[in-house]
Formats: structure tokens, sequence, C-alpha cells
């Protein structure tokens, strides 16, 4: 009867993927939007290098065309690596905190499912729940255990009955990662533009 009971909660777990993401009630340490200031200070360096190492007399620049182009990517991957790391440390120190309630009238029973907004993951270590009997099943995650988006619950009595959820999430890595290329590449448009060709270096901790 458990069995049947925790797979119909998962099967309605992955029919609630496809609802809303719950809105978290606070976030700590926000991510900082990327914005022209932002893309304007890796370009200005870019620049600067591309000046110096295939403009300038200084022989530490290059002694050839190819020397001259090689130092400036190299340059320009640790340029671009810098703003990579200092980005992800951003959105690691980002933690978001979520809070839903169930309830039933006399003797009804519900299944509630909160989701955390595109790129995060619930830490399941986090998690304040109901701890008496109104809470009739779960929590089961989804799609999983590991970095679940989702939790789903079941509420259930006699009499008037409410749950409540409280959790926090933090950003995927894969999300992270994903997100900072993109704004690498909305810089890297700009250079091109320019003529200054980039390559997007891999993150340092790859």
């Amino acid at each position: 009867m458990k069995t049947l009971f925790t797979t119909s909660l998962m099967l309605l777990a992955g029919i609630n993927l496809f609802q809303a993401q719950n809105k978290p009630t606070k976030c700590d340490n926000p991510v900082s939007r990327f914005d022209d200031i932002m893309k304007g200070k890796i370009t200005s360096q870019v620049r600067t290098a591309h000046q110096y190492f295939m403009n300038s007399p200084d022989p530490n620049a290059g002694n050839t065309y190819g020397q001259r182009t090689a130092n400036l990517q190299t340059e320009i991957a640790r340029t671009f690596q810098a703003f990579m790391s200092i980005r992800k440390e951003e959105y690691k120190k980002t933690v978001c905190s979520y809070y839903d309630v169930d309830w039933n009238q006399q003797g009804r029973s519900s299944n509630r499912t909160l989701t955390v907004q595109p790129g995060f993951y619930l830490l399941t270590n986090t998690l304040k729940r109901t701890m008496n009997g109104d809470w009739k099943g779960g929590p089961v995650w989804t799609p999983n255990e590991t970095s679940p988006t989702s939790i789903t619950w079941r509420t259930g009595g006699h009499r008037r009955s409410d749950t409540f959820v409280d959790i926090q999430a933090m950003y995927a890595d894969e999300y992270t990662k994903n997100t900072i290329i993109n704004e690498l590449n909305i810089a890297r448009k700009e250079l091109n533009d320019l003529g200054i060709p980039t390559e997007i270096p891999p993150f340092l901790d790859e």
C-alpha cells in the first residue's frame, strides 16, 4: 500500500513539473545583473590587450605575427577566465528561500508541489516541514534526490488539516556555466564586430 501511495505521488509530481514555478520568498546575495557596464569592462580589457600585442614595438609582445596572435589569445583567455571565476562565485553565493502551504477542509486530502525557478535546485538537507499527522506522504523529489527541482507531499486528516514546506535552493552548476558563457558571448559578439576574434576558454576547475 505504501509503495502504491508513493508511486501515485511520483506520478503527480511528474505532472506538476508542467505547472508554473513558485516564487522565492527571498534571495540572499542575489547575482548582479550582466549589463553594459560589465560587458564594457571585458571588451575594454580585450581591446587594450589587442592594441598592445598587435601594435606595440615592445619585443615582449612577440617577434612575429604568429607569436603576437598567440600571446593575445593567451591574454584574452586570462581575461575571460577571470570573469568566469568571479561570476561563478557570485552564483554559488546566491541562496533563495521557498515556502508553500497546503490545507484541507474536514475529511479531505490533497497533494501539493513546490517547484523552484528555472536554474535552481532544492537543498534537501534544508527542508523544514509539518511533522504532525496532517502530513500524509512525501516528500517526493523530482526529477531526483540529488538535484531536485520539485518537492511533492500529501495533506489530509479527519479534521481541518494544513501543512507547510520551508526549503532553500541554489543555482545548478550547469545552469551557472551556460549563463556565464551566454554573457561572455554577448561581449564576444561586440569584439568580433570590431575585428577581434575570440574563443571561450574552459572553466578553471575543469
